[in-house]
């Protein structure tokens, strides 16, 4: 194998690195949810939501949890499921509302 194109790699001097990209995740809700009306949804205004985030480890949970400490907000009330379409599922029933990336929210 000559090149490997890896999510989350670790620091490794042995290894040439370079980002190719970056991913933005995007926030999701029901549509009658009251945030969905705002123009703008930030941080600050899902600290009273439940969030519903991907199984430990996932690039989304990990994405989401830095932007947290990076803003100073303590961590939310999180609801962890296994894969997405539990995630979409549990929106669509309002157990709250979910972080997930620009490509998975595409398809929901």
């Amino acid at each position: 194998m000559d090149i490997a194109l890896i999510v989350q790699p670790d620091e490794d001097t042995r290894f040439f690195m370079k980002t190719i990209g970056s991913t933005r995740n995007r926030y999701f809700m029901r549509s009658d949810h009251q945030l969905a009306r705002r123009q703008s949804v930030s941080l600050k205004h899902l600290a009273k939501e439940v969030v519903i985030l991907p199984e430990d480890g996932s690039l989304t949970q990990k994405s989401f949890e830095r932007k947290l400490a990076a803003f100073g907000i303590p961590q939310l009330r999180v609801l962890k499921t296994a894969t997405f379409p539990l995630v979409k599922e549990a929106v669509l029933t309002a157990v709250g509302s979910a972080s997930c990336s620009r490509m998975v929210s595409t398809r929901l």
